[in-house]
This record gives structure tokens, C-alpha cells and sequence, in this order.
């Protein structure tokens, strides 16, 4: 990714993550079950799976 592609790449009006991003069906099932390797039993709602959940939470 450059300065010269952003508005292709990143800034696209039909949204960047939109079309890079695997659905929730994928992505939930994934992130309950790292959670749960790492003993977390809070809820997820507030959380992003390719985040480290923070120490405060714990």
C-alpha cells in the first residue's frame, strides 16, 4: 500500500474491511474460541478478534 493507492486500497467508499474481512459466522466462532484458551469468560460483544484482550479486563 502506497500514498498513491490509498484511495483504491484503504479509503474506499464501499468499505476496505467490507470486502477483506471473513463474515462473523467465521470470525465469531474464532474469537470465542481463543477467548476461551486464554480463560475468558466475559463477554465478547466489546472485543475485535486480531486484538489482545486488555489486562484491565481480566
Amino acid at each position: 500500500m502506497t500514498q498513491a493507492n490509498l484511495a483504491t486500497t484503504i479509503c474506499r467508499k464501499d468499505g476496505y474491511t467490507k470486502n477483506i474481512r471473513p463474515p462473523e459466522a467465521i470470525t465469531g466462532k474464532e474469537k470465542r474460541a481463543n477467548a476461551a484458551s486464554y480463560g475468558y469468560k466475559h463477554s465478547l460483544g466489546g472485543d475485535e478478534y486480531d486484538h489482545l484482550f486488555p489486562a484491565a479486563r481480566w
